[in-house]
């Protein structure tokens, strides 16, 4: 699903339990405006929420972490939590 919603962008996943994901981008990343990649991190975590509750699975949006990071570096390029929100690492 998210290499659909974030074509162009996505590279692969990982998850460390429910809660804790990370999204690999390529370097495509680095040509979107912040408003840009604001709304990529977006897309990431409705579709992430979306996928559980299409499956009927309960997600505690409270103790979600998502992290955008590159797929060549492992630098954590922006992340979501929903005491902050979204962060761009400029």
């Amino acid at each position: 699903m998210l290499n659909n919603t974030l074509k162009g962008l996505y590279v692969g996943c990982r998850f460390r339990g429910q809660n804790f994901v990370v999204v690999y981008v390529n370097s495509n990343w680095y040509y979107l405006t912040k408003g840009e990649k604001e709304v990529v991190v977006d897309r990431a975590v409705k579709t992430y929420a979306g996928m559980h509750g299409a499956r009927g699975l309960k997600l505690d949006l409270d103790k979600l972490d998502v992290y955008i990071k590159s797929q060549t570096s492992e630098n954590t390029l922006a992340k979501w939590g929903s005491v902050r929100g979204i962060r761009i690492e400029e």
